[in-house]
């Protein structure tokens, strides 16, 4: 007994139908095969083999450095940021501070990149650890305005490296101000800014890829119970022709 109807219309039907589903399936192959994202070119990605020095260990933030800073950040606010005494700030500088700088325009208070702050002015000096690197630690200090003084609250950007045994003050600039005489409140630190990374632009999300899925499995269902039901009724209709013949 044949699976196929025998009605010319139903066989064509069937022939069309079948087309569509193998062009549903390929077009759900392709998208399933399509690049997932891009990729960075070779010459990006680094590739040296040669011998690699052993890491270093980030600086360790112990109670005496904490003190060590805290001596350091206090004392360079005293005499190079307010100005008082730019000389003396010398020597709670680095190398890398000083190039560029001659020391009778520093001991005139040409600091580079410190933004001076009226010694009178402050009411409170403070600071938190950024971040921290090998031989190297970054933090902000924020020295706080009076209020009613006219002069606005400041955040630095401080970099401090490790020189000699020693702490120095190798950056001090300001990174934002903050309004006169108040100091800003804990919520106001701004969220780490989001990286995209390179490999996500361009990529499909999986869950596109279960539409044609369901598409093909929905007409390979409907396909079959087509096959089933058209089995069954030939089976029926040949049963009754027995029936009916004697046979």
């Amino acid at each position: 007994m044949a699976l196929l109807p025998q009605s010319p219309r139903r066989r064509r039907r069937l022939v069309w139908g079948t087309a569509a589903l193998a062009a549903i399936v390929a077009v759900g192959l392709a998208i399933g095969l399509m690049p997932r994202g891009e990729r960075l070119a070779e010459s990006d990605v680094a590739t040296d083999t040669g011998p690699r020095a052993e890491a270093l260990p980030p600086l360790q933030i112990t109670p005496a450095r904490r003190r060590e800073i805290d001596r350091l950040v206090h004392r360079f606010t005293e005499t190079a940021v307010t100005r008082r005494d730019p000389a003396a700030a010398w020597e709670l500088a680095s190398a890398s501070m000083h190039s560029g700088v001659p020391r009778d325009a520093w001991n005139r208070g040409e600091l580079p990149g410190v933004l001076p702050f009226d010694a009178t002015a402050i009411e409170d000096v403070s600071w938190k650890v950024v971040y921290r690197a090998p031989e190297r630690v970054g933090i902000d200090v924020l020295v706080v305005a009076k209020p009613g003084s006219g002069q606005q609250t400041i955040v630095y950007q401080t970099d401090l490296v490790q020189e000699d045994g020693r702490l120095l003050v190798a950056a001090w600039a300001p990174q934002a101000t903050l309004g006169g005489g108040t100091a800003p409140p804990p919520a106001a630190a701004a969220a780490p800014e989001q990286v995209e990374s390179p490999y996500s632009r361009g990529r499909l999300d999986a869950r596109w890829l279960l539409v044609p899925a369901g598409i093909v499995l929905l007409l390979l269902g409907t396909a079959v119970v087509l096959l089933v039901r058209h089995a069954i009724r030939s089976r029926r209709a040949y049963r009754r022709y027995r029936g009916h013949a004697g046979v």
